[in-house]
């Protein structure tokens, strides 16, 4: 059991260290995403600042569809 001192400490921590981030994606790309990190054993968040780091140290640029 976790005490109310460490929630509180967690939180603080949490609310200094993270931000939260909220995408709206097609289902169709939500499933693909979904599948590939059950299939590789990471999270979601883990796979998307990861693929978005990748990018951005590759100089890989995309444009904005409409």
């Amino acid at each position: 059991m976790v005490s109310e001192a460490r929630k509180r400490a967690n939180r603080k921590y949490s609310a200094k260290t993270y931000k939260n981030l909220q995408v709206s994606v097609k289902i169709s790309d939500y499933e693909a995403i979904d599948e590939y990190c059950k299939a590789k054993n990471i999270s979601k968040a883990n796979m998307i600042v990861n693929s978005v780091k990748y990018c951005m140290e590759n100089g890989i640029e995309f444009e904005e569809k409409e």
